[in-house]
């Protein structure tokens, strides 16, 4: 039997904008954010900041400038809830002010799923009998984001290029197999892949400014991506990639999507580190 829910037919994703008219019965408040694909995702996480309200859906829009202009469209709604990656707009001070439009304080959602006891307990759920004592040895995460700043630093000063001259150019997806070699110390790059990905972006750059060095920018915006700020700044997308390929690998687990395994950890985690969000939308919603 088809139910309620499932009966609401589907919309184009700028017509997403409107369906919470049709979700009023269903939602106490209406959640937007930028990606279509993760809706369930977030609403797992709405659910444990949200534990007492009624929540079935979440809206995602298809990118951060459809959620903007739904937050300006709703700027008078208590119920609707904007929410936006980061990404590097903190550092290109391109972060709009509403009422209703909440900032992430760390570059995606991504990077505030790497948590040690929410990594512990998806290893555990695929190893039900391992012990803490073998979880601790075999994987610290504090040390891996050290060893993992140093093969993600130039990749993600180059992301930060592209974004702030608008190059145009995809940010790199990484093939952790094909691209690195996490067995060496230090961890490191190998093949060509990211070097002519490098020469790619160094060539995007020449053409939109001809005058600009390549190396010049790559230095300067590497100043963004130290190892304090890891977590705030570095994609979280190649984060949690390459702690999952260490996972894996350290426990000798089956290989999974890294949607997959997002979504579990997500599920796992304490969102403390997102008491921040629910204190924002709680001042505004009061």
């Amino acid at each position: 039997m088809i139910s309620a829910i499932d009966s609401i037919p589907t919309r184009s994703v700028r017509a997403k904008g409107n369906l919470d008219l049709i979700w009023t019965q269903f939602n106490d408040l209406n959640f937007f954010i930028e990606d279509e694909y993760k809706e369930n995702f977030y609403l797992n996480l709405f659910r444990k900041l949200y534990p007492t309200i009624r929540l079935e859906k979440v809206f995602g829009l298809g990118g951060k400038k459809y959620v903007k202009q739904s937050a300006r469209d709703k700027v008078n709604s208590k119920k609707d809830i904007h929410i936006v990656d980061l990404d590097f707009d903190h550092l290109l001070n391109s972060i709009e002010v509403l009422p209703n439009l909440f900032y992430l304080e760390r570059y995606s959602i991504e990077n505030y799923l790497i948590e040690h006891d929410a990594i512990a307990e998806f290893i555990k759920e695929e190893k039900t009998t391992i012990k803490d004592s073998e979880i601790n040895l075999k994987f610290n995460l504090e040390s891996s984001l050290r060893d993992l700043h140093d093969v993600v630093q130039k990749l993600s000063a180059c992301c930060f290029i592209i974004h702030k001259f608008s190059l145009g150019i995809e940010y790199f997806k990484i093939e952790i197999n094909r691209d690195f070699n996490l067995t060496a110390t230090p961890y490191g790059v190998k093949n060509r892949f990211i070097t002519d990905y490098y020469e790619e972006v160094k060539a995007g750059l020449k053409l939109k400014r001809p005058r600009m060095s390549f190396e010049r920018q790559v230095s300067l915006a590497q100043r963004h991506f130290k190892k304090t700020n890891t977590l705030v700044n570095v994609p979280g997308k190649y984060l949690m990639n390459l702690i999952k390929f260490i996972v894996v690998r350290n426990f000798e687990l089956r290989s999974l999507h890294s949607d997959n395994f997002n979504y579990r950890v997500g599920k796992n985690c304490s969102l403390k580190s997102l008491s921040f969000l629910k204190s924002k939308i709680d001042e505004f919603l009061n």
